[in-house]
C-alpha cells in the first residue's frame, strides 16, 4: 500500500492557511491549491513525513508532535494522511517556496470551489479540501476521520 500525507498549516485565529498551488500530478490536482506533503518513506510514520514533507516545501519547520491528523482516505492500495497544525499569523507568513511548485499563505473566506490567492487571485481547489478543510478545524469532531471507497461527494 502507497501512503501519503498532506498537510493544512492555519493561523492560530484559522483565517490562513497554507497551500500549494499543483504544477504536477494527475488532472484532478494540476492547477490546483492544494495540501502540502507527499510520499512516506519506509520506516517513517505519517507525522514524521509530514514534517519532513512541510519543511521541504516550505522551509518551516513544524515538528512531528504540532500536527494532528484529521482525515484518513484509503483506497484500495493506497491511503493519504490529512493534518493539521496551527501557528502565529506571523511564524505562517513565513512559509517560503522551496520547490518548483508555489507556495502561498492563502484567507480560509472561501470553502467552496475556490479560494483566495495572494497572486493568482481566485483559484479552484482540489476537491477533498471542500470538505477537509472545515471537518479540520471543527472542534466537534473526534479525529482521525477514517473513510474508505466510498468518499463523499461534492457537488
Amino acid at each position: 500500500m502507497t501512503a501519503y500525507t498532506a498537510g493544512l498549516l492555519f493561523s492560530e485565529e484559522e483565517a490562513l492557511v497554507a497551500l500549494i498551488l499543483k504544477k504536477r500530478g494527475p488532472d484532478n490536482v494540476r492547477g490546483r491549491l492544494n495540501a502540502i506533503g507527499g510520499h512516506v518513506e519506509p520506516g517513517e510514520s505519517p507525522a514524521d513525513c509530514q514534517a519532513r514533507e512541510f519543511r521541504e516545501e516550505t522551509g518551516l519547520h513544524v515538528p512531528p508532535e504540532a500536527w494532528t491528523e484529521t482525515v484518513e482516505l484509503r483506497g484500495p492500495d493506497w491511503v493519504v494522511h490529512f493534518f493539521r497544525a496551527t501557528v502565529p499569523r506571523d511564524v505562517l507568513l513565513t512559509v517560503e517556496t522551496t520547490t518548483d511548485e508555489e507556495v502561498s499563505v492563502c484567507e480560509v473566506r472561501s470553502l467552496g470551489a475556490v479560494m483566495w490567492h495572494p497572486l493568482h487571485g481566485e483559484v479552484e481547489v482540489v476537491r477533498n479540501l471542500r470538505w477537509i478543510i472545515p471537518l479540520s478545524v471543527d472542534r466537534s469532531v473526534r479525529f482521525p476521520v477514517v473513510l474508505t471507497e466510498g468518499l463523499p461527494r461534492v457537488a
